[in-house]
């Protein structure tokens, strides 16, 4: 589980004998073996616990609160009107609703500075965080593959468009619950200096994997894809529209700027954590700042929960405009049916180059 709560433990990290006194020890302990004792001596972490405590509960909190109103907006949305449901961005809602479930768990943890829920929520918990974290993040690249399908498969019947998307949705979510076992496995509980914690207990080589892991597979992947798609798309219609080139630059670049802003700084904080573990940083200063860095950067990767919903609202034009009818006190929403609506869309999508 890669979260505050064992990133933020202190690393074994050698220091001056006239240094080793008076430290106090963050608890939640992934990094400290107990036959570093008498080698390594510990950071003084208690500005940072006492930073966490009050942070984290209320960052949490907050943007639990936030994503399960703006994804069960969107989940009614997708239930009363067929023609805005589509596969893709589902996968991401409901990826975005569960991830923001597990996080009132987190907020009670870092509050109370032990875990209370027992070692089977312990494991579930952590395998829902890691199975939504990934499926979230995917489902954005699975968005823009939709979108790039939809421009430039015109070669092909709507009805193996269909298959595919549904092809696509059921990898995703067997790749997702696939990447997350081994943090399930190796969560568990167990008592620290009279507290009972949730932490990962394995060897650091599997550590140092499981960065690597959430990085590759929870970032740069993603992102690639997105970004080669969201590129070819571009080009396509900067040639196609170049009258309306900002707009449509702007329309299709949304999510990555977005997933970029939101997830660039904690992956390259999990980086920089992963070469602590093979010792490459060593001193006291550096693990101190990136533990706040990781504290900092994961609260703004975790406000995707409730960032891509509101992307999504204002990137489709028929979500816009069943908000301003809601808003302006319209009774009925007219829209065609959802079969229709999609030969129609797709027609459209080759003829000109727009998706929505």
């Amino acid at each position: 589980m890669h979260l505050w709560k064992f990133e933020r433990d202190a690393p074994s990290i050698p220091l001056k004998m006239d240094e080793q006194t008076d430290f106090e020890y963050l608890d939640y302990s992934e990094y400290y073996d107990d036959h570093h004792i008498e080698s390594f001596g510990l950071c003084d972490n208690t500005y940072l616990k006492e930073f966490a405590k009050k942070f984290l509960p209320a960052v949490y909190s907050i943007v639990a609160i936030l994503g399960t109103l703006a994804n069960a907006v969107l989940i009614i949305i997708f239930i009363k009107y067929a023609a805005i449901r589509k596969i893709p961005p589902l996968c991401t809602t409901i990826s975005d609703l569960l991830f923001g479930a597990t996080l009132p768990f987190f907020a009670v943890y870092a509050q109370t500075n032990q875990w209370i829920f027992g070692q089977s929520a312990c494991k579930i918990i952590t395998y829902l965080y890691t199975t939504t974290l990934y499926s979230s993040n995917f489902s954005l690249a699975f968005m823009s593959l939709d979108k790039y399908y939809s421009v430039f498969g015109g070669f092909c019947s709507v009805r193996i468009i269909r298959i595919s998307v549904k092809c696509m949705a059921f990898f995703l979510w067997i790749f997702s619950l696939l990447a997350a076992i081994p943090h399930a496995y190796f969560a568990e509980t167990h008592e620290h200096d009279g507290h009972q914690i949730c932490t990962y207990h394995h060897v650091s080589t599997w550590r140092t994997v499981m960065k690597f892991e959430e990085n590759i597979a929870g970032f740069v992947v993603p992102l690639i894809i997105m970004s080669v798609c969201s590129a070819q798309i571009s080009y396509y219609m900067v040639k196609k529209f170049p009258n309306n080139t900002c707009g449509l630059l702007r329309q299709e670049l949304a999510y990555v700027v977005t997933f970029l802003i939101l997830w660039l700084p904690y992956s390259v904080v999990v980086f920089l954590h992963a070469l602590q573990e093979l010792h490459i940083l060593m001193d006291c200063t550096t693990h101190q700042n990136l533990q706040l860095a990781v504290m900092l950067t994961e609260s703004l990767a975790f406000m995707h929960v409730f960032v891509n919903p509101v992307v999504y609202a204002f990137q489709n034009k028929r979500v816009r405009k069943l908000f301003r009818m809601a808003r302006s006190g319209t009774a009925e929403f007219l829209i065609e049916s959802s079969e229709n609506l999609s030969a129609v869309e797709l027609t459209a999508v080759h003829t000109t180059g727009i998706s929505t």
